[in-house]
């Protein structure tokens, strides 16, 4: 089994900027069966946005995550 750590920088509150630059480093680095994500990487420490984008993004970047 092949795992990759990915580090990136999180844009707050920037779900689809996020999934984007995820989406480009995997492509570039393809081949693990595990990547390991940093802790909130698609919304960042937003906390007064934390329920909102629960709603409205965390659905979004899910489903990303499932393709």
């Amino acid at each position: 089994m092949r795992v990759a750590a990915v580090q990136m920088p999180v844009i707050d509150s920037s779900v689809g900027a996020n999934i984007e630059k995820l989406s480009e480093l995997i492509d570039a680095n393809p081949g693990s069966d595990l990547y390991l994500l940093p802790e909130l990487w698609s919304s960042g420490y937003v906390v007064d946005r934390w329920a909102e984008l629960a709603i409205t993004e965390t659905p979004v970047a899910q489903n990303w995550m499932k393709q």
